[in-house]
């Protein structure tokens, strides 16, 4: 935390001012890069002829931005302890969810300020099975440094 402050010139007392902790900070970071996140999926669900390409793009974003920004991309996805119980993070990264399942289905499937009982959670979990694979894969191949030289190839292609 002290270099931090040094870097940016102010007192180290100062940055408590603002943030509670170094992760809360980190956090910070990781919601504006939630909010880009969320900007593009907009921008490819309106740019797009169809789902299909709508979903090839959303893939090579994702991959694209893990293999160039690898830290970013930890922070963003989970790599800091606790992340949910930070609210900020937790509202934007609800709705990056929230905007990814619309992409991939086509429709607003669900929001998390919907009120689901013990019984709609199942039901849910069946509506958007796909969804969840969908994620799943943009977050595996994204974790793979090795793929990202091969993505790079294909970009050149």
């Amino acid at each position: 935390m002290r270099r931090l402050a040094k870097e940016v010139k102010v007192a180290p007392a100062n940055f408590y001012n603002h943030y509670g902790s170094l992760h809360d900070l980190l956090l910070e970071i990781a919601v504006e890069y939630f909010q880009i996140f969320r900007k593009q999926i907009a921008h490819i669900n309106r740019t797009c002829a169809n789902r299909t390409d709508a979903l090839k793009r959303i893939v090579f974003y994702c991959v694209d931005f893990g293999c160039t920004h690898p830290q970013l991309y930890r922070l963003m996805f989970g790599y800091i302890p606790d992340a949910y119980a930070y609210p900020r993070y937790r509202i934007i990264v609800g709705a990056a969810f929230e905007d990814l399942m619309e992409l991939i289905y086509g429709k607003r499937v669900f929001t998390l300020t919907d009120d689901f009982g013990p019984n709609d959670m199942e039901t849910l979990s069946r509506k958007v099975q796909a969804g969840y694979g969908m994620y799943a894969m943009l977050c595996g191949l994204s974790n793979l440094r090795p793929s990202c030289g091969w993505y790079a190839k294909q970009r050149l292609a």
